[in-house]
Parts: structure tokens; C-alpha cells; sequence
């Protein structure tokens, strides 16, 4: 059975016939499930009111595991594309992402965008002035564990500690506490990202450039770099929501 014969059985009065899924042959397996499912409800294969099949059942259809699915779908969630109802799986509840991601349910990415702008840039400068070398070990087992991680949630939580410790590093304990709060509120954006393709292994390499400028201690390219990076992030936010974002430093 494949997963356009269990989509017929969904509850929607709109067949979903057209999607048939290829085995996920890619390294990166959620990246390429997740691809897949996004492309489907875009496209209309799978129309808003769509009942997904069970995890088991879109795991077996696709060639993955159970938990590839569920971060697959954790991911779509975070577009806003897909619902879990209590009792009946998941749900097709947009065709579209929107103008701007809802983050920590009160702020839009552009908010969070113009913020660490402002702090993370000054942050990554007074981190090659301030550094110590044990934090430069630290940060370099980082991303060499972020660059194999495992899973977008895993990718996400070590994207966070790299980011948190950069400001650490800044010696001003209100700046990493500031850095810290904030990526409690970019989970969500992260996870969406991750759906962005080749968006991951590049945040990776610009991290390493950020570590780079910082361990050289030369404070205005550590600057450059991170806010290079910011723009990025702010550029692949864009790609997924077809709206512009403020420019860097706005």
C-alpha cells in the first residue's frame, strides 16, 4: 500500500491521488520527507481538510522511521501547514505559509530578526575581545557535533548553544541571559527552516566563520560574520514565506 491509497481513506472530500511519494534515498531523511509532504500540500496533492495517514503508515510510504516522520511533521507545523487534532492524526490546515511566522505565540520573525541584530552582532565583537580559550574549545565542540547532528531538533538545540555561547563569551552575563531568552521564542522558526534545502549545512558553515573572526580576536570581522549570518537566516525566512524582512541592522 502505498501513500496516495491511504490518503483516499482520509477525511477529506478531496482525493489526493496525485501524490505519490518516491523512497527517501538522501542523507538527510527528514529533510527530504518533510520536502516531499511540504511540496504535496503546496502543490494541492494534499488539500486543506486532509486527514494524514497514520505515522506508521506515512513512515512505511515513505521508506523512514517513525521518529523521521514526527520531526517531518514538527516542521510543517512550525509553517503553520499542518495541525495535530487529539484522536485523529494530522491535518492539512493551510495550502500556503504566511506572511510572517507567529514565534513564541506573540512575535513575528521580523521582530526577533531586528532584535538580535542588535544584540548578537555587538555580542559576537566583544566575544573576540573577551573570549577565553577553554570557551573557543567549547564552541568548537559545538558545531563539530551541530555539522553530524542527527536530527533538526537536534540541530536546532545545538544552533542555539552555539549562538548563547558567543554572547557568553561577551563577558556581560545580561547579554548571554537576553541571547538565551530569545532563542526560547526561535524553536519554532528554526524548525522551519530546516525545510529550507541545503539551509542547515550552511548556517553550520557560517557559524564556523563567526568562530573563526571571534578566535582570531578581530572584533569587526566577528561582527561581519554574525551579522552576515543574521541576514541569512532573515533571507531563508523570506524563501519560505515570500515576504520581505527588515534588512540587516534595520
Amino acid at each position: 500500500m502505498n501513500l496516495s491509497d491511504n490518503l483516499t481513506i482520509g477525511q477529506s472530500d478531496k482525493p489526493a491521488s496525485a501524490f505519490v511519494p518516491a523512497p527517501v534515498t538522501r542523507r538527510s531523511v527528514v529533510d527530504e520527507a518533510s520536502t516531499q509532504l511540504r511540496e504535496a500540500i503546496l502543490g494541492g496533492s494534499l488539500p486543506v481538510g486532509t486527514v494524514l495517514p497514520s505515522e506508521a503508515k506515512l513512515a512505511a510510504s515513505l521508506s523512514v522511521s517513525r521518529p523521521v516522520i514526527r520531526e517531518a511533521l514538527g516542521s510543517l507545523r512550525a509553517l503553520g501547514l499542518v495541525t495535530p487534532r487529539a484522536g485523529k492524526g494530522w491535518e492539512v490546515t493551510s495550502d500556503h505559509v504566511g506572511s510572517g511566522l507567529l514565534l513564541a505565540g506573540a512575535y513575528l520573525s521580523e521582530h526577533l530578526h531586528e532584535v538580535r541584530q542588535h544584540l548578537e552582532v555587538p555580542a559576537a565583537g566583544r566575544a573576540a575581545l573577551r573570549h577565553k580559550d577553554a570557551d573557543i574549545t567549547r564552541l568548537h565542540d559545538i558545531l563539530e557535533t551541530e555539522r553530524s547532528a542527527a536530527s533538526p531538533r537536534q540541530a536546532v538545540d545545538l544552533d542555539a548553544a552555539f549562538h548563547i555561547g558567543i554572547a557568553r563569551c561577551s563577558g556581560n552575563p545580561l547579554l548571554a541571559s537576553l541571547v538565551e531568552f530569545i532563542r526560547a521564542g526561535l524553536v519554532e522558526q528554526s524548525l522551519a527552516l530546516s525545510t529550507v534545502k541545503g539551509r542547515s549545512s550552511r548556517a553550520v558553515a557560517e557559524h564556523f566563520t563567526i568562530l573563526a573572526a571571534v578566535e582570531s580576536r578581530d572584533q569587526s570581522a566577528a561582527e561581519d560574520a554574525m551579522r552576515a549570518h543574521l541576514t541569512a537566516v532573515s533571507d531563508a525566512v523570506c524563501s519560505l514565506s515570500g515576504a520581505g524582512l527588515p534588512s540587516a541592522g534595520a
